[in-house]
């Protein structure tokens, strides 16, 4: 009875047609590339876009972490580039300071309801959509005549940037097995990191050579980049079963309710200083 047992185990093994997603997903010898979409107990998504078996987390996070990079640049890069911008439209530094805390100010009080228009959304379609209207305002700005266009044009994306946030941390986390679920999102969060430690100072490097408009040229170069990569590396992620707009509704009342976003709105001021508004919680 034992070896039959025994012998069973092998050839299961050795059959790869009985092996579950979740063995594969852990790893295996194989080389084969497919997406596979399931929705969870809980209405979310779950997306896995493998190039190889082989891969522990799979490439579309680092797609969402280079996504990340781009827009994280493009929010706090300004800051490098805020004198080049009082210089070149003959105002104070501090109402130059608009381009970041009017930036943030849109976020803080559209952030949940953008996030609830575009829900019903395809993923992919989501993510490419901020980062196609972060390339075309950042694109824009470059020949914006003076600076009440440059602030619309920079104002702009921030009705979407929590969009891309909100998006890519469910699908970073649905991506993988729960157990490296924290790990695929630490790794998006990379992206946030790089943009604070190199996105910045090289926006600010090219402003200082060029003038205001070179940041507003690499913040558009990284957000093409970013936006070509989620085109092609990132597959099709419908929403197939979402929850009802009550519901959704009632949970983004009761973050204002709960003095959530009033904490946030205390800390919004114009300021010329480094990063002065933290806009994500």
């Amino acid at each position: 009875m034992g070896g039959s047992l025994n012998s069973f185990r092998r050839n299961r093994q050795r059959d790869p047609r009985q092996r579950s997603p979740v063995t594969d997903l852990a790893g295996t010898d194989a080389h084969l590339s497919f997406s596979l979409t399931e929705t969870s107990k809980t209405s979310t998504i779950r997306t896995v876009s493998l190039l190889g078996y082989g891969m522990r987390i799979p490439a579309i996070v680092y797609v969402l972490a280079l996504g990340a990079f781009a827009l994280i640049t493009t929010e706090l890069g300004v800051i490098g580039i805020l004198p080049q911008v009082s210089e070149g439209f003959g105002i104070t530094i501090d109402r130059a300071g608009w381009l970041l805390s009017g930036f943030a100010l849109v976020i803080a009080l559209l952030g949940p309801w953008m996030t609830l228009l575009f829900s019903k959304v395809n993923r992919k379609l989501s993510l490419c959509f901020v980062l196609f209207i972060f390339f075309l305002s950042n694109s824009a700005s470059l020949f914006a005549p003076n600076f009440n266009i440059l602030l619309l044009t920079r104002i702009i994306p921030a009705f979407v940037h929590p969009v891309f946030w909100s998006v890519a941390m469910s699908v970073a986390a649905a991506s993988v097995d729960p157990k490296r679920s924290s790990r695929a999102v630490s790794i998006v969060f990379t992206g946030f990191s790089a943009g604070i430690v190199l996105g910045v100072p090289i926006a600010s490097f090219a402003a200082g050579s060029d003038g205001w408009q070179a940041g507003f040229i690499v913040f558009s170069a990284l957000n093409a980049v970013a936006l070509v990569a989620h085109l092609i590396l990132l597959p099709s992620m419908p929403v197939t079963h979402r929850l009802s707009f009550g519901s959704q509704l009632g949970s983004s009342a009761n973050l204002y309710c709960g003095g959530i976003w009033f904490c946030k709105l205390c800390s919004q001021r114009p300021s010329s200083r480094p990063m002065p508004i933290w806009p994500n919680i």
